[in-house]
């Protein structure tokens, strides 16, 4: 059934309106028309017409400009096409209505052409209505796009850029009009071309691809990006384009590195914690031994011989304390420390382990301050810094480190505006490498931001150093420019007692026992051997276990004989805790030194027991002797 068409005939003529009816009849139109001759009537058909698909109009009206009347029926319906129906027309009439909208015009009495027009202006009208209705989705669409955070860019196959939304814009940094209709090969994909010519080949094979690509933002920042791509396809079904949309996961990568890496750090610390404990069960019976022989040999060689031995113990025994310190992420206690010594033994270390190729300079002031630190941490500034410097000077060059006290009176120290007059302690390193670049400096000691590349840095070195600055209430700055090398200066409040330091020495005394009975208990039976042979040899009388059940039956055959009970709290089986326990059930006063109750250890517990006599390994035969003393003389009567 043929649907009805709405006919609006704008003329003073009804003879003219009645013929040009007929003729649209007569062509086979089912028609319903409103008849206009002025321009109230027009006026009155506009309002009442609920629908009108073509309208005729009169060139010339009496009263009535087909000017006024076409500006009228422009404002009803833009779809409805205007036919203008006229006795004659001229070149210029015909382009001036044209111009003004008109899509035809007909000669009256001659409607030859009237149904080939209507059936191709009804048929444009359509199409102009559709492609209008897409224009507005594509734009409502379009704004939708705009307001998403992803990236969403849309390129056809020969990879022109048809489509850069807002977010891409956000994220890359390109404006629309500076990339619509570009290649996006020269764009995004110049680096790591193969990456993104995979993702492409994969996408157009399967209709899909999601993954991870590195990309490159305008001012060459590298982003990291999880895409999905699609392909489009046209009215036939043929794939015409490719729709990407990007999301930057720089910033979760980022943080999913640093959880990665914590995690490492958690389980180096639990093997680290393991590996302590070895070690220093195995250097406790060199200490011992180095005491036992020092204390029976006059030969001056052979004395510095066992020095030595007895720093290293020393020595390693302070490096297993930091590895367990950085591992476990936990702090060390503050203390008095003569920074002059600190940075002389810091000094011999990077020699040992910096290229040759370095010239390492140390200048310290002789009456430098103390400070009141921790030790790892100012040794983990000093790392840092150096480690920096000796990156920058690939090719080799000269690292200076310097300390110097300083009298702040004020001013003259711009990072030190906001704090008061006082002194501080001022370590500067300094190298003539490479340089840091000025947009550069003022984020240096930004969290993940580094100059290096992945595999060289974390970016959360400098981060680091100017944290722990900060909880000093000290600060740091840099001062560096391109091929001049960089200085890093830190300042740190010097520590001031007007009371002075006690000394942590404890006084000389008689380490001679007088045959009182020490049981000592631990699972390392070198440990046992070395330590039992050391202390009898300065009068006392030693009994060992290996293990509890073994300690527990010695003391309670041997209780009112035992004067001290020094047992290991890291026992098998049963644990030092429990060992004091029984022991103290056994006899309530018993005085107990325990071994390795140190950091970790439950401190409730042991003030519970009353142990408040702890010696950590690896230890000299001096100290344990001079702790026997001590809670010799205050429980043994």
């Amino acid at each position: 059934m043929q649907d009805t068409l709405h006919v609006l005939i704008v003329d003073d003529s009804a003879d003219d309106a009645f013929l040009l009816t007929r003729e649209l009849k007569k062509h086979g139109f089912v028609v319903d028309v409103r008849h206009a001759d002025s321009r109230e009537s027009l006026r009155a058909a506009l309002d009442e017409m609920e629908q009108i698909d073509i309208t005729f109009c009169d060139y010339t009206m009496p009263g009535f400009s087909f000017e006024e009347a076409n500006d009228m029926l422009r404002g009803s319906d833009e779809y409805a096409p205007l036919i203008l129906v006229t006795g004659t027309i001229s070149e210029d009439m015909a382009t001036d209505a044209l111009r003004g909208g008109v899509q035809d015009f007909l000669i009256k009495g001659r409607f030859t052409r009237l149904a080939t027009i209507v059936e191709r202006e009804m048929r444009d009208a359509r199409a102009r209505q559709l492609h209008h209705q897409a224009e507005n989705k594509i734009a409502r669409m379009a704004n939708m796009l705009n307001k998403a955070q992803a990236a969403i860019i849309a390129i056809n196959l020969d990879r022109t850029i048809t489509f850069w939304n807002a977010g891409a814009e956000r994220l890359y940094g390109w404006k629309e009009e500076e990339v619509l209709y570009g290649n996006i090969d020269s764009l995004l994909f110049s680096n790591a071309a193969e990456a993104h010519a995979q993702a492409m080949r994969e996408t157009t094979i399967h209709g899909e691809w999601q993954g991870e690509l590195v990309q490159y933002t305008r001012d060459g920042r590298p982003i990291t990006l999880r895409c999905t791509w699609t392909t489009v396809d046209d009215e036939m079904g043929e794939v015409e384009g490719i729709l990407m949309t990007c999301i930057d996961v720089s910033d979760q990568k980022q943080w999913e590195e640093m959880f990665r890496r914590a995690q490492r750090v958690q389980t180096m610390g639990m093997l680290a914690s393991g590996m302590a404990h070895d070690l220093n069960n195995l250097l406790s019976p060199i200490l011992l031994a180095g005491s036992l022989l020092k204390s029976k040999t006059t030969d001056p060689a052979n004395v510095r011989v066992l020095n030595t031995i007895e720093q290293c113990v020393y020595r390693a025994t302070h490096l297993i304390k930091q590895a367990l310190h950085f591992t476990r992420g936990d702090g060390q206690d503050k203390q008095i420390v003569k920074l002059r010594y600190l940075l002389h033994e810091f000094e011999q270390l990077i020699r040992g382990t910096f290229p040759k190729s370095i010239d390492i300079s140390l200048d310290v002031e002789k009456k430098l301050p103390p400070l009141f630190c921790n030790v790892t941490q100012i040794e983990q500034i000093l790392m840092n810094l150096c480690i920096n410097a000796r990156d920058a000077m690939l090719d080799g060059g000269r690292l200076s480190i310097r300390a110097r006290r300083m009298q702040y009176t004020g001013d003259g120290v711009s990072v030190l505006a906001e704090h008061d007059p006082g002194l501080f302690i001022a370590i500067e390193v300094s190298d003539n490498g490479a340089g840091i670049s000025p947009e550069d400096l003022d984020k240096v000691f930004d969290p993940f931001f580094s100059t290096k590349s992945e595999d060289q840095g974390s970016g959360l070195g400098l981060y680091t150093v100017s944290n722990i600055v900060k909880e000093y209430l000290g600060e740091i700055d840099v001062v560096s420019a391109p091929g001049k090398g960089t200085t890093f200066t830190v300042y740190l409040p010097a520590y001031s007692d007007s009371g002075g330091q006690e000394s942590s020495e404890v006084d000389s005394e008689d380490l001679r026992g007088n045959r009182e009975v020490l049981l000592i208990i631990d699972d390392e039976k070198d440990f046992l051997a070395v330590c039992k042979q050391a202390v009898e040899a300065f009068g006392y009388v030693v009994m060992c276990a290996s293990d509890g059940p073994e300690a527990i039956a010695t003391f309670a055959d041997y209780k009112n004989s035992i004067d001290v009970v020094v047992c290991n709290r890291e026992m098998p089986n049963l644990d030092g805790v429990s060992i004091i326990r029984a022991v103290r059930s056994l006899s309530p006063s018993i005085p107990v030194i325990m071994i390795n109750a140190g950091e970790d250890a439950n401190e409730v517990t042991l003030a519970g027991l009353n142990l408040g006599n702890i010696l950590m390994k690896p230890f000299s035969s001096q100290q344990l002797l001079k702790m026997v003393r001590k809670v010799i003389s205050k429980y043994v009567v």
